[in-house]
Order: C-alpha cells, then structure tokens, then sequence
C-alpha cells in the first residue's frame, strides 16, 4: 500500500513539471508573438513619401494631384463650360488658324497680385513637366480667347490631357459656344481655366468626307 502512494505521488509531481513547462512554453510563444505584432506595427506608422503640388495644403476640389497650383489660388467655380482656343493648328489632314476646344470638365481659379497671367504661364511651363506631362504646348491668344499652356500625360495618366487658360477674364459659354458670363481677375492678379480631358483621336466623318481632329490631335501630335 504505501508503494503505491509513493507511485502516486512520483506521477502528480511529473505532471506538475510538465504543466509548468508547457506554461513556460506558451508565455515565451505568446511573448515572440507580441514582438512581432509590435514590430508589425512601428513599421506601417512609416507610410512611403508622396510627391506635393507647390500648393499641397488647398481643398483642390477635385482636381487631379498632378495638376499643379500656384500658391494662393483661390477656387472659384467647377463644371463651368470654357472655350480653349489655340492655333494655329496644322496637322497632315488640315489645318486650323484657331481651334475652338469646348468642356465643362473644368476649374475656374483666380489668384492675387503678383500672379499676372504671364506669371501663370511661367508657372505651368516650368512645373507641368515635374508632374509627369510631356508634349508641352503654349499657345498665344486667337479668336479674342485666352492664351494657353496645355500638356499630355506620360504615366499614369497618359490618356489625360490637361489645359491651363489665363487671363483678365475667363469666359463662360454655353452648348454653342456663346458667352454667359465671366470671372474677372482681381486687380493685379489674374484668371485662370484649367481642364483635364480624356485624350482622343480624330475622324473622318463619312457624310461630309472630312476630317475631324480630335484633343490628342490638336494637343499631343
């Protein structure tokens, strides 16, 4: 009889070490896991650098990030219908002395003194290309309209094009391409119409037998 309580007493005090083994196990396995979490987590507080407009503090209302803005623009209006003229044009089926580009896929800005319209072209001739554009055009006023700086996309945005007008005034128009109203520049400042469209080619059109240019025509050929 009492060897057998010593055989059960030998066997409690066995599985007690091994209960406290494994508890030891388990505490340095949930430990490694914390670490790991841990780590896991210092690293995703590090986000990737982006790349900023001149302007990246301002509610852009939309407008694309690779759209630089001056600094100290102030948003007017969105989805105003804007005629972007530029000329002349002159392509292997035509050509244009001005072309009259309509959208309403557009933002109207104003900016202070000293951003003049000249200032603005400056402006976009120098920071469209950082941005990823290529094909930089800039086009003198025709047809009483504004003049212009347009680019094509080169990346991720190669189906885009993008139109910069400035001036005094920015002319709205209706579906006909008649004037509605206007934005006036501040004193000493200036107006300006920017634009991001979708680039597409022309067509013939089979009634008339003529050739009708598309944006990637007149902008990006």
């Amino acid at each position: 009889m009492l060897r057998i309580k010593s055989v059960c007493l030998s066997l409690q005090v066995t599985i007690l070490v091994l209960i406290l083994l494994i508890s030891l196990v388990a505490c340095g396995g949930s430990s490694s896991s914390n670490n790991s979490v841990s780590s896991s987590t210092a690293v995703s507080h590090n986000p990737p650098a982006t790349s900023v407009t001149p302007t990246p503090s301002v509610d852009r209302h939309g407008l694309p990030v690779d759209v630089p803005l001056p600094d100290g623009a102030i948003f007017n209006s969105q989805g105003q219908s804007l005629l972007f003229n530029v000329g002349p044009v002159h392509l292997p089926q035509l050509s244009i002395g001005c072309y009259g580009f309509p959208t309403n896929q557009t933002w109207v800005w104003t900016t202070s003194s000293p951003n003049t319209p000249a200032v603005l072209q400056q402006f976009y001739q120098n920071h469209l290309s950082t941005q990823g554009w290529s094909h930089l055009l800039t086009s003198a006023s025709c047809n009483s309209g504004n003049p212009l700086v347009s680019a094509c996309g080169n990346g991720n945005n190669k189906q885009q094009i993008v139109l910069v007008q400035f001036g005094a005034t920015i002319t709205l128009v209706d579906g006909s391409g008649n004037s509605i109203g206007s934005v006036q520049a501040p004193t000493g400042g200036a107006a300006m119409g920017i634009s991001v469209v979708t680039a597409q080619s022309g067509q013939t059109n089979s009634t008339l037998g003529v050739y009708i240019p598309g944006s990637a025509d007149i902008f990006c050929s």
